[in-house]
């Protein structure tokens, strides 16, 4: 069995089946924990939080958004940890990769920025037309 999360699809050393993208060094990913995450035996998640598709990823390098009224990743540091483990996707990817990984943040955020979001989502209806809104300058 393939475990997926987001893009990601496992390898693990184990596996004669390489069809997955994302080769993990660690245990296998043997279940997925409440947040859809693969975890191994011991519960650890299958993961690393430097990952942008990661609902707790931490940005390195950040821009204000007037769209969101908040801090964004940029896309290059964003995209590090795919390049990293050679996880081929285009920047019109890693920006959608954001505005979900920003949906998460949300979550955990002030009611005011709940709100906020919420209006956006109400606005741009999809996740296409909130890239396109944050980062004008995107290829479709």
């Amino acid at each position: 069995m393939k475990y997926r999360y987001g893009p990601i699809v496992w390898n693990c050393s184990s596996d004669e089946d390489e069809s997955g993208n994302y080769f993990w060094p660690g245990l296998p990913p043997c279940a997925y924990d409440d947040s859809g995450i693969p975890i191994d035996i011991h519960g650890m998640q299958c993961l690393p939080t430097q990952s942008i598709v990661h609902p707790n990823y931490e940005p390195t390098d950040t821009f204000y958004s007037d769209v969101v009224c908040d801090d964004l990743p940029t896309i290059e540091s964003a995209r590090q940890w795919l390049d990293d483990n050679f996880l081929i996707v285009t920047d019109r990817q890693v920006a959608k990769f954001i505005i979900r990984w920003y949906g998460f943040k949300v979550r955990r955020a002030s009611p005011a920025a709940k709100q906020l979001w919420s209006t956006l989502v109400d606005k741009y209806k999809t996740r296409d037309r909130l890239v396109d809104a944050v980062w004008s300058n995107l290829p479709k």
